[in-house]
């Protein structure tokens, strides 16, 4: 008996140090992350991670910085369009309102000889004999008499039939059909893009 009550103090020390581990392994699953991974946070960026995160950006910047130009070429040909319209309606309502009260048409073609199809001749509501024309060739403008219509900001094609007179019809009235091309002189490319308008004018009967 004496020997079965012998403590053995080994035994003893052994259990305190599986005892001391079980804890030691508690407390670092609870205190985070193992030492090998906190060290691993420490090491920085390698030079192969640096040069993809800045490909990255200005592959990404090259697209916004095309992006933004194509919308400012967008919003430049817009205007310029919008300007070149508006300038060449002007001149079309002045020559709609002489031509409507004009008494006669003096030379037009093809109905009129001699003519040319970028000079409209015709008899005012005056009795005077006036007229409208493209000058200038393919980088011209419209005229009335020696009087710009266009502005100088604007050039228009006068290279093609600018005014036609149709053939006339028994109890119809005469008509001028005006048809011209126009683009802003200070656009160029794709900014440039040309305006093609046109008209027809019915005359008053006398």
């Amino acid at each position: 008996m004496s020997q079965m009550s012998k403590v053995n103090p080994f035994g003893k020390l052994r259990v305190d140090t599986e005892r001391s581990r079980s804890i030691k392994c508690q407390m670092s699953k609870r205190g985070g992350l193992p030492r090998q991974h906190l060290r691993s946070f420490g090491r920085g960026y390698s030079i192969i991670e640096l040069l993809v995160a800045v490909t990255i950006f200005i592959i990404i910047a090259t697209i916004s910085t095309q992006a933004v130009v194509l919308t400012l070429r967008g919003s430049r040909k817009g205007e310029s369009l919008i300007s070149v319209r508006e300038n060449i309606d002007n001149a079309f309502g002045v020559m709609e309102r002489q031509l409507r009260s004009a008494r006669s048409i003096t030379s037009c073609c093809p109905s009129y000889t001699p003519c040319t199809s970028d000079t409209l001749v015709y008899e005012d509501s005056d009795r005077k004999i006036t007229d409208f024309s493209c000058e200038g060739g393919a980088t011209g403008y419209l005229a009335s008499d020696s009087a710009r219509l266009t502005s100088n900001k604007v050039i228009v094609d006068c290279t093609g039939v600018v005014f036609s007179c149709p053939s006339g019809v028994p109890g119809v009235a005469p008509s001028v059909s005006i048809s011209v091309t126009a683009y802003d002189a200070d656009s160029q490319g794709i900014e440039g893009s040309s305006v093609t308008t046109s008209t027809r004018v019915l005359l008053r009967t006398y």
